[in-house]
């Protein structure tokens, strides 16, 4: 997955002007499209933005705070928003990994309302990467992932070294 593609403006994609409503026939077919045109591309964005992945990291877990590692991270907001999301050991086998509770995209940063877009996350799966041997559970809520590993035996553990990838929507 990689950011969405950065958009200079509405006219560099040759749209400018050309939006019309529902239901409307073009009032001047040169510089309107006819709405059949138009509904599907919006459908497909629309739905298209609640099932694809928001978010998607590569960690190395660690037993202090200090040694956790995010390998690589992406995110839908990254072209607008790059703020480092912040991973913490809260206990053993237990971390959370936070990203912005607010992030902009090209239109809001166009129109000077930076910031405005609320990271809600909704699920989140992840396995590890190597050969660890153990348990792993993801769960989300607003803009916190918490993850939870075990050993092979289900104790609570950091498996310090272990790799995951994450995917987040």
């Amino acid at each position: 997955m990689c950011p969405l593609p950065n958009s200079s403006n509405i006219q560099s994609v040759g749209c400018y002007g050309k939006v019309n409503y529902q239901n409307l026939p073009p009032s001047d077919p040169t510089v309107d499209y006819d709405n059949t045109l138009l509904a599907p591309a919006i459908t497909d964005i629309a739905n298209m933005s609640m099932t694809a992945p928001r978010f998607v990291a590569r960690l190395t877990l660690a037993a202090t705070t200090g040694a956790l590692v995010i390998n690589s991270w992406e995110a839908v907001w990254q072209n607008a928003t790059s703020t480092t999301p912040v991973f913490v050991r809260t206990g053993t086998g237990t971390f959370t990994l936070t990203l912005p509770s607010n992030v902009s995209d090209q239109y809001t940063q166009s129109i000077g309302n930076p910031s405005i877009i609320p990271v809600n996350l909704l699920s989140c799966v992840g396995s590890f990467e190597n050969g660890t041997f153990g348990f792993c559970n993801f769960s989300c809520s607003t803009n916190v992932i918490t993850i939870n590993t075990a050993n092979s035996g289900g104790s609570a553990s950091d498996l310090a070294g272990a790799v995951i990838n994450l995917i987040v929507r």
